[in-house]
């Protein structure tokens, strides 16, 4: 089974994300990869974030 680009809100998925610890930590490497990649950031599934594809 493949995983699919669905069309969920990856700024709303990192905002459930709980304690607000966890939740910058979470936000700092999709920033960082979305910067590098230069694609932003997309849901893949229901809890995975991806930016681009290869």
């Amino acid at each position: 089974m493949a995983t699919t680009w669905t069309d969920g809100d990856p700024a709303a998925y990192l905002d459930a994300v709980a304690p607000a610890v966890r939740r910058r930590d979470a936000r700092t490497p999709c920033e960082l990869v979305a910067r590098v990649t230069g694609e932003a950031p997309r849901m893949v599934g229901t809890s995975m974030i991806g930016c681009g594809e290869s």
